[in-house]
């Protein structure tokens, strides 16, 4: 059989345990049975009535556990779990005073659907529930039971009733409630279905797929949004089965709920253009999506709603500057005006006040000129000031409350305008709420707002109270940066966006990245008519960080420029043409449906035309269809062998039988610009094997170019092609061809990331004639620190100065992720493997253990933790001692090569090895010191050089050791004893992490200046 025809399974969406809300419904299966199966943690809501609730479980409260294992990940329990069963809820009116678990279903049946449900009781008072459809109570349903102490599958209902079942009225989405009537209660899985003789057993039916929604979802704006602009364009993802759509808009909910008559009715797109809004209004809007021909049904929509954008918006507290003539005390200053206290709702018009005293303003007595100032951080458009005059409790009677007053603006605190009104402000009422008091600008541009007190409401005392001030404005700058400001990886052509400041008639904007010349305006200035702007034009480069600021202009205005606030970004250091993490086994991501090769594919409803076949003997992807195959019923994709960063490669089979290369070839549907970024190299991540033959090549366009060597290394390579020499349009990249030419070549190649670099590419391992070094940590790389690191605030490997000083002293250094299951072909293909001091110990015991002793290449190991009995077996115990200052090193072996150079006296190093350092990221943090496995040597082994003395250490503690191949090590687990395939060398260095701090950053660099040389001389004699 064609094995691009055989279909692969069926595919099922998993779900990890919990709410499902908004997600796609389960679909009924069409079949004669017209199941629906869930698993009852894949609820999509719980509605809960306190203190009735749904908690999921993977144990019930006592203790029981089906002998198989719950069906899916666990089940749910209803809660609380007291035995006795929950009063209230065995009557009506159930879904008002119990707990549901309701999920949705898309019907493609109607009528009778039977249900089943697995679960069980723990005793007679918790053995029964009841069942809705769209959370309707019925009696057909009602007080399902039969799961006392017994964990089964039942349909039952109470005192004869029959079986439970649901009638399903119409096609399309409905809700399945399962509902609490007992407490206690523990459900595993629920079945629907139109057949009455079906019984489900076991397990019961696999989980149904969950597919594209019947109704409208994913709405923009999202349900509950506020400040929307007013010209929006509302969209929505349409329903699976949607030809046309009707849109109800209006401003409320009952209306557009009740409508039947469509705002606009039959609509050829999902979006809708409901014209300009009104300002801080909210709107309702609901689609109900029209099915085709011939039933054309209509699936009702649910109401979304939002809030047009306000006519001005608050300005934070944090951005505001207030200074006063006086202050009564510390607690009373003029900061007490707009700091929100006393307020019972924030950033609301319609906030009220208390009357604490300590919510306020009061001014030190006597105050003969009383005034406050209030300089914001930029220019306003005022728009309004709210105000709550002083509301001590005692005002009515005493009247500290600003009473007379002169409200004076500025732009620059020299020149002032007088507001023309008003003059007077209402008393405050001296109890609680006390409301605000609205003082209109008219939109006059200010920084400074100042209020000078004429008089008091009491007109007795010199002191003076003000509550709180809140300043709205007009939102006249740009905000709202798409891409965010502070983005990552943004591609060198994406399109700017932003929202448009209110008045703007266009945009200015300044991009460059050199942060000031933006900030300060001097960067070359580029127009745009639209609140956009495509980078293609500015040919900006890969791997550096943008600056951009927008200022909206308009010429009728005054001011005519609001200049906006400096944002950036930072483009990808590459860019991907592909990284193979999307194929898999399935149509249409099968990896040869890309990549094509001599096997070609079969149609199917993705691809409806058969492809027979480039005519070479090139295969893409794993052979699972053989039973003879190794990979039979498995991954058509690598997942094992990947390249560092990597979850997947993509293998390539080649058989130039006959003397034609074997190729694969994607064709790019969309013509590719090779140039963006200014990109130099393209870089082809490959992994070949022992006895390939052949000559790698590569055609860009039709463009050939050849690897150098080889392609039989199992290490990964880098095929860096340089692309100022391929003669083709880089512009237009229309065609990738990757293969193997050469007669009767054959083997097997894995290709993983496909990308673009600015610069050389990366260093292709072997290629540079130096002695290569595998490097084991955590980290990816000397840039990319692990999570755990990166999480402690590295940007590097924290061990890379290790690599840097292997680099400067000439040697080519490619890092391994640190596993407990090397990889023999890669490690062997080495020159040297050095385990760091920045990895997990647990990686090297047991079956780790002898996985890494089994590597032929010489090694060198820097971590004591590696080296205990329970771990490798290097030494015949665990204790562990960690150095707390400057250590010094007592020499076994003067003579021994590693040695040479190194000041002794009396075979005492004259000088430190190494000592406790600090973490970079702060400076202060200390790290420990080197971890001394304080314990003998294996019997095999030579002891080198320790500890000189107490005091930083443990005197006598080994630092060096060494192990020729053929020694026996013993350890805990795993094969127990090995025999060492390759010589070693324990050479200990390495900080090990701070107390509290990741694990991932143990490993920093914390030799003295011999110690590096003795570092170096023992590479050196590691070294073959």
């Amino acid at each position: 059989m064609c094995r691009k025809c055989l279909l692969v399974g069926m595919l099922f969406v998993l779900f990890v345990s919990g709410s499902l809300l908004g997600a796609s419904p389960l679909e009924q299966s069409s079949g004669a049975d017209g199941i629906v199966s869930v698993e009852a943690e894949h609820y999509d809501e719980i509605i809960s009535n306190d203190p009735h609730t749904w908690l999921f479980v993977t144990e019930m409260s006592d203790g029981f556990v089906p002998p198989e294992g719950w069906s899916g990940d666990g089940a749910m329990q209803s809660q609380p779990t007291q035995l006795g069963g929950g009063a209230g809820l065995q009557g009506t009116d159930f879904t008002s005073t119990s707990t549901g678990l309701i999920f949705q279903v898309n019907f493609v049946k109607t009528g009778t659907h039977y249900l089943w449900i697995l679960a069980r009781g723990m005793d007679g008072n918790s053995d029964s529930c009841h069942a809705t459809l769209d959370e309707e109570e019925n009696t057909t349903a009602y007080r399902i039971d039969g799961y006392n102490n017994n964990y089964t599958w039942d349909r039952d209902m109470m005192d004869g009733a029959g079986v439970a079942t649901l009638e399903v009225p119409s096609l399309g989405i409905h809700t399945l409630g399962i509902w609490m009537r007992e407490d206690g209660l523990t459900v595993d899985k629920v079945v629907l279905t139109t057949n009455p003789d079906y019984t489900p057993t076991g397990q019961g039916p696999p989980e149904s797929p969950r597919g594209a929604s019947a109704t409208a979802s994913e709405p923009d704006p999202a349900g509950g949004a506020q400040d929307v602009v007013r010209d929006i364009v509302v969209s929505w993802e349409p329903g699976k089965y949607a030809a046309k759509h009707h849109v109800y808009f209006g401003d409320t909910f009952d209306d557009v709920n009740t409508a039947t008559v469509p705002t606009a009715a039959n609509l050829d797109v999902n979006a809708f253009e409901p014209g300009s809004l009104e300002f801080g209004k909210t709107y309702y809007w609901r689609v109900d999506e029209v099915n085709g021909t011939p039933d054309r049904t209509v699936f009702k929509g649910e109401i979304w709603s939002f809030e047009a954008e306000p006519y001005s918006l608050k300005i934070p507290g944090d951005a505001i500057t207030v200074t006063a003539s006086s202050y009564a005390k510390e607690d009373t200053g003029p900061e007490k005006t707009i700091d929100g206290s006393g307020l019972d709702v924030l950033d609301s018009r319609d906030a009220t006040h208390s009357n604490l005293t300590e919510d306020m303003w009061l001014s030190a007595m006597p105050d003969p000129s009383p005034w406050l100032m209030y300089e914001f951080d930029q220019i306003q458009k005022l728009d309004q000031m709210l105000f709550w005059n002083s509301n001590h409790s005692s005002e009515v009677a005493v009247g500290w409350g600003v009473k007379a007053v002169d409200i004076e603006t500025s732009v620059d605190g020299v020149a002032w305008t007088l507001l023309p009104e008003p003059r007077e402000l209402a008393q405050g009422p001296g109890i609680f709420p006390s409301e605000a008091q609205v003082v209109d600008f008219g939109s006059i541009p200010a920084k400074y707002v100042r209020l000078t007190v004429l008089s008091s409401w009491g007109g007795i005392l010199p002191q003076y109270g003000v509550a709180e001030v809140q300043f709205y404005a007009l939102p006249t700058r740009p905000r709202e940066p798409m891409p965010e400001s502070g983005s990552v990886d943004v591609h060198p052509n994406t399109v700017l966006e932003w929202r448009a400041g209110r008045e703007a008639g266009q945009h200015t904007l300044y991009i460059s990245t050199d942060q000031s010349t933006v900030a300060n305006g001097s960067a070359a200035p580029v127009t745009s008519a639209t609140n956009s702007l495509d980078l293609a034009s500015l040919d900006l480069q890969l791997g550096e960080t943008y600056f951009w600021r927008v200022d909206e202009v308009n010429d009728t205005e005054s001011p005519a420029i609001w200049a906006g606030p400096v944002w950036r970004f930072s483009t990808p250091s590459t860019l991907v043409v592909d990284d193979f993490e999307s194929y898999g086994n399935l149509s249409p991501d099968r990896p040869f449906q890309t990549w094509l090769d001599g096997y070609g594919y079969s149609a199917d409803e993705f691809f409806p035309v058969t492809y027979p076949g480039n005519g070479t003997g090139a295969g893409i992807g794993h052979d699972i269809w053989g039973p003879a195959s190794p990979h039979f019923d498995g991954a058509i994709m690598e997942t094992v062998n990947t390249a560092p960063g990597s979850t997947q490669s993509m293998p390539f089979y080649y058989s130039n039988t006959g003397g034609s290369a074997s190729q694969t070839e994607r064709a790019f549907a969309d013509p590719q610009d090779w140039t963006v970024g200014a990109a130099k190299t393209l870089s082809i991540a490959f992994r070949g094997q022992a006895g390939n033959t052949g000559t790698l090549f590569a055609m860009i366009n039709g463009s050939r170019v050849t690897y150098p060597q080889t392609p039989d290394s199992s290490l990964w390579h880098f095929f860096n092609i340089d692309l100022s020499s391929v003669n083709t349009n880089l512009q237009s990249v229309t065609k990738l061809v990757i293969g193997v030419e050469g007669s009767n070549a054959s083997g097997m190649i894995l290709i993983d990331d496909i990308k673009l670099h600015p610069d050389a590419g990366p260093v292709d391992p072997g290629s540079s004639g130096l002695p290569l070094i595998a490097w084991v940590s955590f980290h990816n790389d000397d840039t990319q620190p692990s999570a755990g690191a990166s999480g402690a605030g590295f940007t590097e490997a924290p061990d890379k100065p290790y690599t840097d000083l292997l680099e400067a002293n000439g040697y080519e250094v490619m890092r391994y992720i640190t596993t407990n299951a090397p990889d023999p072909a890669v490690l062997n293909a080495v020159d040297l493997v050095i385990v760091s001091r920045s990895v997990a110990s647990g990686g090297y015991q047991d079956a780790g253990a002898t996985a890494w002793n089994s590597i032929t290449t010489p090694m060198i190991i820097a971590g004591g933790y590696t080296t205990r009995s329970s771990r490798m077996g290097f030494t015949t115990g665990g204790t562990m001692v960690d150095t707390s200052g400057d250590i010094t090193l007592t020499v076994n072996s003067p003579t021994h090569p590693i040695f040479a150079g190194i000041e002794l006296i009396n075979g005492t190093m004259a000088n430190p090895f190494a000592g406790v350092v600090v973490y970079p990221t702060d400076g202060t943090t200390a790290a420990r010191g080197i971890s001394i496995n304080n314990d003998p040597l294996n019997a095999d082994g030579t002891l080198l050089a320790s500890i000189s003395s107490a005091g930083n250490g443990p005197a006598g503690g080994m630092v060096i050791g060494e192990w020729q191949a053929g020694a026996t090590l013993i350890h805990t687990g795993g094969a127990g004893t090995d025999i060492l395939a390759g010589h070693r060398l324990v050479f200990l260095t390495g900080a090990r992490e701070a107390d509290g701090i990741s694990s991932e950053t143990a490993g920093l660099y914390d030799l003295y200046e011999d110690g590096a040389a003795l570092f170096l001389n023992a590479v050196e004699y590691m070294l073959p």
